[in-house]
């Protein structure tokens, strides 16, 4: 944490990370591909199909970083996460916020 005080004006600034792990099969999930066969309800003709899905993704990382600023006045903050290791995946979470006292 670094602070610097000017005249009037109090800020600290708090720079901070954090990589998590996560395992598919530690929550229950299967290691193999599946087929997943449907149907439709009111289909006359009763035709079904199938589904085919990839094998899934075991090993994944969630990465998130953030930076804080507090002031004398209130504090602002902006978060990124984003997970790593997982295909075809692509996500990404901005937060931002503030808060003002009076």
């Amino acid at each position: 944490m670094s602070c610097v005080t000017f005249p009037n004006v109090f800020l600290c600034l708090l720079v901070g990370s954090q990589v998590s792990a996560g395992n598919l099969s530690d929550q229950g999930f299967d290691h193999e591909t599946k087929n997943i066969m449907a149907d439709a309800i009111q289909d006359p003709f009763d035709t079904s199909f199938t589904i085919f899905t990839d094998d899934p993704d075991e090993d994944y990382f969630n990465l998130t970083l953030g930076v804080s600023a507090v002031m004398k006045q209130g504090q602002l903050f902006i978060d990124y996460q984003t997970p790593l290791g997982l295909n075809n995946v692509s996500s990404h979470i901005f937060a931002l916020g503030g808060r003002i006292e009076f």
